[in-house]
């Protein structure tokens, strides 16, 4: 029987909007869903990438707090 999994990055930038222009210009991606908060910012966004069972995904957003998403320099973590 066929099965399938999924591994879906959730991408925290201090500009989605921009990111989302990035990949879906740069990398083919194409937006599946966007949510905007009430400031018009970006809350969440789901973009797809292929066709099939090659088709990707990662969703894109800023910081988000309340979940504990947080931009990787807020994080402490390692950006460039």
């Amino acid at each position: 029987m066929p099965h399938s999994s999924a591994v879906i990055p959730c991408l925290r930038y201090a500009d989605p909007k921009a990111a989302i222009r990035f990949l879906t210009e740069a990398s083919g991606f194409v937006e599946t869903m966007v949510v905007e908060g009430p400031d018009g910012g970006i809350i969440d966004a789901e973009l797809a990438h292929g066709e099939g069972g090659t088709r990707g995904m990662v969703t894109v957003g800023g910081n988000r707090p309340f979940f504990d998403m947080r931009l990787p320099k807020d994080a402490r973590g390692v950006t460039g």
